[in-house]
């Protein structure tokens, strides 16, 4: 029989460790502080169509707007499409793709220093260029009445999501299931157990 010593058991653990490293997901969201989240409690999807308007993958986008939903109503926001206060769209990368993202936090931060919108670019840090990886899910919040972006999230495709989850419509579910899951609460977030708010 073989024998192993600590020592060499130790550095397979190490390794093991940083191999799995490299699959974790990266998920990151900015915008709607809490003083600006009061205002809005009703929202809807942007219809995305094509050329003809006709709507895009449209079994697999009312799946994707199902999750959303049910996140969204646990965190106090109500489905409207007659009168959102907020619009809501999902993009999936079909190719690896370099874009540019707005750091809403420090757009915030800069206006409330008196800088105008039209100053805002890459050099301040404001605009960001982002790569994402085939298969990477991003979600975008418009507010209606000044039709501007409030908050944005992103993840990136790891390989643990495309070796755990097989079809590419469970593995979009699934990454923008933990994308909205960073969505903010509309006030006080709801408490699981009842008898324990008492």
């Amino acid at each position: 029989m073989r024998r192993y010593t600590l020592g060499t058991l130790i550095i397979g653990l190490l390794v093991a460790l940083s191999s799995c490293s490299t699959f974790r997901n990266t998920v990151e969201t900015s915008g709607l502080p809490y003083d600006k989240r009061q205002r809005y409690e009703r929202f809807a999807f942007i219809r995305q169509t094509d050329s003809l308007h006709n709507e895009i993958d449209v079994p697999f986008r009312r799946s994707v707007e199902q999750v959303v939903t049910a996140q969204l109503a646990y965190r106090g926001y109500k489905h409207d499409p007659s009168h959102p206060d907020f619009m809501v769209v999902f993009h999936r990368f079909d190719k690896t793709t370099d874009i540019d993202l707005v750091d809403l936090e420090a757009t915030w931060r800069l206006i409330n220093a008196g800088m105008q919108e039209n100053e805002l670019t890459v050099r301040n840090g404001v605009i960001r260029p982002h790569r994402l990886a085939k298969g990477s899910v991003l979600l975008q919040v418009y507010d209606v009445e000044q039709n501007k972006l409030i908050w944005q999230g992103y993840t990136n495709r790891s390989k643990r999501v495309a070796h755990a989850v097989d079809e590419p419509d469970k593995q979009a579910r699934y990454l923008v299931q933990m994308v909205i899951d960073n969505f903010p609460f509309h006030a006080v977030p709801p408490t699981r157990n009842m008898a324990h708010a008492r």
